[in-house]
């Protein structure tokens, strides 16, 4: 025999009983009646669980959420998705319960964007919006910062090591002392690759065997060229040693494997023979004036 679903309702009866003196009514009230053959659909999960329609004939708990004492717990982060707002902005609330899709500033709703240019640095403003430091940039492709105006340091700076492709700096500058970077060598060979990237003087441990030349460069991967722009000076020494039975000297300076002519401090000129049994200093300010072509001051003192 098959389900049966019934639900009886007694309609309204008006009963009226008139005696000889006294009009008296009775009306019966309203009786809905429902009879169910089966027990009502049983609710779902677990106790606390939020419900939802499993099959259009039954209820199931919703896994990971749970309505215990006035508190909704909706589960793992994986299974709560609401839809809306951008990739990459959060949910803000205005303390009054009610939630905006928030890119990044303090202002409900408002995006996240920068301020001023591109690759300007970024600043807060005294608002509630970022601004863009005029002169102050950073180019992401070089990594280089620049900055167009001053440079303030109230206290005192510390690192165990602060490194620096390219310094630059606009203004008069003032230091305590300055260090610079020598580098020992053992070459022998008739020309020595002088690479200004990497010291700023370059020291001969070992008797010369014969007359040297300098070659200036960058490094084996970058020439002096590139180093330096027009109207830019670097000064570079290097340090020659001599045996008791020798004496070279310098024979020739090149920069990027190009023979360059050498402007001697005078009365002594260029030397023709190196000192017997000690060490020549030469030191060479090279100012490039173009793409190039260079300017070179040269000048040795000896020492025994």
């Amino acid at each position: 025999m098959p389900a049966i679903n019934a639900t009886i309702v007694v309609d309204q009866t008006n009963l009226t009983l008139t005696p000889t003196t006294t009009n008296l009514g009775v009306t019966v009230e309203p009786i809905n009646l429902g009879v169910f053959t089966t027990s009502p659909t049983p609710v779902g999960g677990n106790i606390g669980q939020l419900q939802y329609n499993l099959n259009g004939v039954a209820f199931a708990g919703v896994p990971g959420s749970e309505f215990i004492n006035g508190n909704l717990t909706l589960g793992a982060n994986a299974n709560v998705k609401l839809t809306g707002g951008t990739n990459g902005y959060f949910l803000q609330t205005d303390g009054s319960g009610n939630l905006v899709w928030n890119g990044g500033t303090s202002t409900p709703g408002a995006p996240g964007s920068p301020g001023g240019a591109a690759s300007q640095v970024q600043y807060n403003d005294g608002t509630t919006s970022f601004a863009g430091a005029v002169g102050f940039t950073y180019d992401s492709v070089t990594a280089n910062v620049a900055m167009g105006a001053n440079l303030s340091v109230f206290d005192t700076v510390s690192s165990n090591t602060a490194v620096f492709n390219s310094l630059t700096v606009a203004g008069t500058t003032t230091i305590q002392q300055a260090k610079e970077k020598v580098t020992p060598s053992t070459a022998t060979a008739v020309s020595i690759d002088y690479d200004v990237l990497d010291q700023a003087i370059l020291l001969q441990t070992v008797d010369m065997i014969s007359g040297m030349s300098l070659n200036f460069r960058g490094n084996a991967t970058t020439t002096l060229n590139n180093v330096m722009s027009t109207d830019e000076s670097m000064t570079l020494t290097w340090i020659s040693k001599n045996g008791p039975g020798n004496a070279y000297p310098l024979n020739a300076v090149s920069i990027d494997g190009v023979a360059q002519t050498l402007k001697w401090v005078q009365p002594t000129g260029a030397p023709s023979i190196g000192t017997y049994n000690g060490n020549d200093m030469y030191t060479f300010n090279i100012i490039k004036t173009a793409t190039n072509t260079y300017t070179i001051f040269a000048n040795r003192i000896s020492y025994l």
